[in-house]
């Protein structure tokens, strides 16, 4: 009877480690999502600011009908947050890239998120 109460609790660490493990796994992609998701929500906060430039007339400080000179730290006071870093990759006349760079690492590099943002639309393209 030594044994199998012996192997009885074998098994039972067993499963309970396994299940620890899964659980661990499940909140590490639970919070790699919320992760973009934060980013995706900053990135469109910056958006809103670009497309407010884009639609301003030059003699009032804004593009006149383009994204081109638009840096990120004209849009917003921060460029960093706790949730990541931002940064324009490209301005257009038609079209701004913006990119955010999340504070968790996903594999074996940091979450990023582009987000193209054009006169009326915004796509966003999860790169990491």
């Amino acid at each position: 009877m030594g044994q199998q109460n012996l192997l009885i609790i074998v098994v039972g660490i067993l499963i309970v480690g396994v299940a620890i493990t899964v659980a661990i796994a499940m909140f590490r992609g639970n919070s790699i999502e919320t992760s973009r998701n934060n980013l995706i929500v900053d990135l469109g906060f910056y958006a809103q600011k670009a497309r407010e430039y884009y639609w301003k007339p030059r003699g009032q400080g804004g593009g006149g009908n383009s994204f081109e000179g638009v840096r990120i730290d004209n849009l917003a006071y921060k460029t960093e947050n706790e949730n990541g870093r931002y940064y324009v990759e490209s301005s257009t006349q038609n079209e701004l890239i913006l990119v955010g760079v999340g504070r968790m690492i996903s594999g074996e590099d940091s979450i990023r998120v582009k987000m193209r943002v054009m006169e009326r639309q915004n796509l966003v393209e999860v790169v990491n």
